[in-house]
């Protein structure tokens, strides 16, 4: 008994120390003309600038609706009158949030923090204002569901709260830090039903990956590497510094490790010829059409010209580049090894590695060249 209550006492001081909030712009309601909110857990306080407009109590809502230039907003059907931005607010730690689009219609999601809400081309933005550590168990909980191996997920604790601080001006023209999107980091609703989560985030707390100048790195990862990571110059022509490509067999039995995909051969020649590819010599066009990848490469080449890998998966949106094709009377057949953008941390692998009894930092290590684990507060000053 008095050990769960310790954890009680730790988990409440962790997730109640927070300096930072993490800006979210929730793209997921966006192009919204009416949201309603719900305040859940304990009371919001409804602000239009310093001045209190409501209070919302435990489950009770309002409805927010564009009228011209101004948000309407409604409770019970009553107008409380019209803003340009609202503010809701709570300095419950119990609190969280409801929120759903009514046009178009959305299901209700959960959210722990804040909300700003403010008008941007004719439709509500919507930004979560969630402290720093109650959105890297969100963003956990969104990339890998149920899995409950800690040292995996202290892994992608440090990796989620290390992109998000580095790449904290990713959308400020657009008003907030990061989206909810996968391109920044999936961010699905608060964290709720994976317990183990919570603890891997509190130990891991304020803990990010630097470089050896005790720079915060970039933190990439996606889903499967089909077993061979990729440096970031290879996928998005710039370096990313302590980013290598790194044999991996953990995530070969991963679910993502295969993938295949067809498609007729005369589209695949049109393809390749509207992209400066021409097949002239007919005795050789299957072996011209064919193309294979033991270790990864970046370029489709052919006939003295070539395409990105890149280019190719964005325009048939396939899981990877890390695929080779072959013929099959009048199909084409890409067969595919793993899911994402193959650079940094393969989650599939790294969830693995936790399995066959890697630490935390080994996993890390193993991914990432020359990087180690740094507490927030010594770079305070890069912020």
């Amino acid at each position: 008994m008095n050990r769960i209550l310790l954890l009680l006492f730790f988990l409440f001081f962790f997730f109640n120390s927070f300096s930072v909030d993490v800006r979210v712009g929730l793209k997921s309601i966006s192009n919204s003309s009416s949201i309603t909110f719900i305040a859940s857990g304990a009371p919001y306080d409804i602000l239009s600038g310093k001045r209190k407009v409501i209070t919302l109590k435990k489950d009770e809502s309002v409805r927010i609706e564009i009228r011209g230039a101004l948000m309407n907003l409604k409770k019970y059907g009553k107008s409380k009158g019209t803003f340009r931005k609202l503010k809701f607010i709570t300095q419950a730690d119990s609190a969280f949030f409801r929120i759903r689009s009514n046009h178009p219609e959305t299901v209700t999601i959960p959210y722990d923090g804040n909300v700003l809400l403010t008008i941007r081309d004719n439709y509500i933005q919507v930004v979560n204002e969630v402290p720093l550590e109650r959105y890297v168990a969100a963003v956990v909980e969104s990339e890998i569901g149920d899995r409950k191996e800690a040292e995996f997920l202290k892994a992608c604790s440090i990796l989620a709260r290390t992109f998000v601080m580095s790449h904290w001006d990713r959308h400020s023209v657009d008003g907030f830090s990061v989206c909810d999107e996968t391109h920044c980091q999936a961010y699905n609703s608060r964290s709720r039903f994976n317990t183990a989560i919570r603890p891997a985030v509190m130990e891991t707390g304020n803990k990010v990956l630097t470089d050896s100048l005790c720079h915060l790195i970039a933190a990439p990862y996606h889903s499967n590497c089909g077993g061979q990571t990729m440096a970031a110059q290879d996928v998005w022509s710039k370096p990313l510094h302590n980013t290598r490509s790194v044999k991996d067999s953990f995530c070969l039995a991963g679910e993502h490790a295969l993938w295949e995909y067809s498609l007729p051969k005369n589209e695949w020649i049109h393809y390749l010829k509207s992209n400066g590819i021409l097949l002239t010599d007919t005795s050789l066009v299957d072996s011209l059409l064919c193309f294979n990848q033991d270790e990864r490469s970046t370029y489709f080449n052919s006939s003295g010209a070539s395409i990105p890998l890149r280019k190719i998966r964005d325009d048939f949106h396939l899981k990877s580049t890390f695929f080779s094709i072959c013929i099959q009377n009048d199909l084409v057949i890409f067969s595919g090894r793993g899911f994402g953008h193959g650079v940094g941390l393969c989650q599939e692998g790294a969830l693995e590695m936790a399995l066959v009894g890697y630490t935390t930092k080994e996993i890390l290590d193993f991914y990432f060249d020359d990087v180690r684990v740094t507490d927030l507060s010594e770079l305070e000053y890069e912020k």
